[in-house]
C-alpha cells in the first residue's frame, strides 16, 4: 500500500528533527569546551540547531553560476530552503509563501536573502534555476553545484531526503525546514512543521532587530 505524500513528509520532518538534535548533542560531546552562541532571544516556531554555515568544506554555486558560500551573504539574513525544480507541492508552496512574505517586510527585504538550495543538481542548472526562482521572485538566489557539493550541503543541515523511483523517472522526497541564519552567520534557526507564515515574518524581524542592536 503507498504511503500518502503528506505522511511521508511528516516522517521525513519527524527524521530532521532527530538529525538536528543529534548533532546538537554531537557537537557539545565532541566539543565540551565549546562556548553557545548567545541567544538573544525566543524565536516562536522555530528552534536552534547546530549546523554550521561557517564549514569550511560547504560550497556551490548559485543561478548565475558563480562559486559561492554562505560568507557571501554576510550582513544580510538567509531564509535557506531546500528542494528541487521539479517538486510538485511542498517547494512551490514555500516558494509563494516567501514571495508574499518578503512583500511583507517592506524596506527590511533589502537586507534579507532567500537561498534555495536544490537536491537534484543533475537537473537543476544555474540557469534553469534562475528562471524558476525569477517566476516567484527575482531577488530569490538559487544554489546548485556537484551532486557531492549538495550532499555535504544537506548533511550539514541535517536535510532528510531521498530519491523515489517514478517510472523511467525519479522525484524527490525532502524534509520541507526553513533555515534563518543570522547576518553574522554564528545562528541557525530552524521551522518546525506547524510554523506558521506570521511567525516566519516575526521571527525574521526580530532577527534583523537583534542584528541592529
Amino acid at each position: 500500500m503507498a504511503v500518502p505524500r503528506m505522511s511521508r513528509n511528516a516522517a521525513l520532518w519527524g527524521i530532521a528533527l532527530a538529525a538536528i538534535l543529534a548533532g546538537l548533542v554531537t557537537y557539545r560531546f565532541t566539543n565540551p569546551n565549546a562556548v553557545s552562541p548567545t541567544i538573544v532571544r525566543d524565536i516562536p516556531g522555530f528552534a536552534t540547531t547546530a549546523a554550521n554555515p561557517n564549514a569550511a568544506d560547504i560550497a556551490f554555486v548559485d543561478q548565475d553560476g558563480i562559486p559561492r558560500t554562505f560568507q557571501d551573504y554576510r550582513g544580510r539574513l538567509l531564509a535557506v530552503f531546500f528542494g528541487f525544480a521539479r517538486c510538485p507541492d511542498v517547494c512551490p508552496t514555500r516558494l509563494f509563501e516567501m514571495s508574499q512574505l518578503m512583500e511583507q517586510l517592506g524596506s527590511d527585504r533589502e537586507r534579507v536573502q532567500v537561498l534555495f538550495i536544490t537536491l537534484d543538481p543533475e537537473r537543476d542548472t544555474p540557469a534553469l534555476l534562475k528562471s524558476y526562482l525569477a517566476a516567484f521572485d527575482p531577488s530569490f538566489a538559487g544554489a546548485t553545484g556537484t551532486p557531492a557539493q549538495m550532499e555535504t550541503l544537506a548533511a550539514r543541515f541535517y536535510v532528510a531526503y531521498r530519491k523515489v523511483p517514478l517510472g523511467d523517472d525519479y522525484t524527490i522526497d525532502h524534509s520541507a525546514a526553513t533555515y534563518l541564519i543570522d547576518p553574522a552567520g554564528q545562528q541557525v534557526f530552524v521551522s518546525g512543521s506547524d510554523t506558521t507564515p506570521a511567525q516566519m515574518v516575526q521571527g525574521i524581524r526580530a532577527l534583523l532587530a537583534s542584528s541592529s542592536q
